[in-house]
């Protein structure tokens, strides 16, 4: 006799069951212990006959998982990500971070919202239209992504882009509330540059002011701005325009003029 559960309890095809199953195996990022999860969800797919390969790229330590149903196209990316935050003071939890436990309709746990249950959806989505995609009553095809290092930005859905797993449209399923979203704000930071000569303030004409040099660029992004208001579409949201946050120099404990008094 055995306690391990059989297949159609380790692997379930109802949405609670699955999601709390993910819930329950730990992959808090830091430190990026997606592992044990990658394995599920591979070993999930290959037990319901779903084609899925594990991904090393980019850290062979913490693989990740892209699964495939039908061959043509177009195809539509399901996009998820298998890590959590941390959970921090685990006795400060009214029910176990990990324990998955569902209560009143309600699935308790880190990574309940973000996003287990985006993850088992995504993965019960291809094992309900895998039927009708390998009938040809579906066009196209479909691709599921179970991602790591989404909470520290690192490179893992693009390594799955990278690794075939890409496609034509593509849906993020992070929670919305179940609300359509159509576009993510995102955000670039630039450091300019620009040496300047130290004077003091009584002799400001022997020095060079690199502020003088830097005011054409503050009047790039300004330009740059007037470009993307035109370029602006209702589907992609609001945007941001360029704006620069400070402007700062070396700070000298004690200077004085070279004509001055020693």
């Amino acid at each position: 006799m055995t306690d391990e559960p059989d297949g159609a309890e380790r692997y379930p095809t109802d949405l609670p069951s699955l999601a709390a199953t993910l819930v329950r195996i730990e992959s808090e990022n830091p430190t990026g212990n997606e592992r044990e999860s990658a394995e599920y969800v591979h070993d999930w797919f290959t037990h319901h006959d779903i084609d899925s390969a594990m991904v090393d790229d980019p850290d062979p330590d913490r693989p990740q998982v892209g699964a495939t149903v039908g061959t043509g196209g177009p195809t539509l990316v399901l996009n998820g990500h298998l890590d959590v935050v941390p959970a921090g003071d685990r006795d400060e939890w009214t029910y176990p971070p990990y324990g998955g436990v569902v209560e009143d309709g309600r699935l308790y746990g880190r990574g309940s919202v973000d996003m287990k249950t985006g993850v088992a959806a995504a993965m019960l989505t291809a094992l309900d239209l895998r039927p009708n995609i390998e009938d040809g009553e579906l066009d196209g095809s479909l691709v599921v992504h179970a991602a790591m290092g989404e909470e520290t930005a690192e490179p893992g859905t693009r390594a799955l882009l990278d690794a075939g797993f890409d496609g034509d449209v593509g849906v993020v399923l992070e929670p919305t509330r179940c609300r359509v979203a159509t576009s993510e704000k995102g955000m670039a930071w630039y450091e300019i540059s620009w040496p300047g000569e130290p004077a003091h303030a009584s002799d400001p004409d022997q020095g060079t002011n690199p502020i003088d040099h830097v005011r054409p660029v503050l009047a790039a992004l300004d330009d740059y701005d007037a470009r993307l208001r035109d370029r602006s579409d209702p589907s992609a949201g609001g945007r941001t325009p360029p704006s620069p946050r400070w402007v700062r120099g070396p700070i000298r404990t004690r200077a004085c003029s070279p004509s001055g008094p020693s």
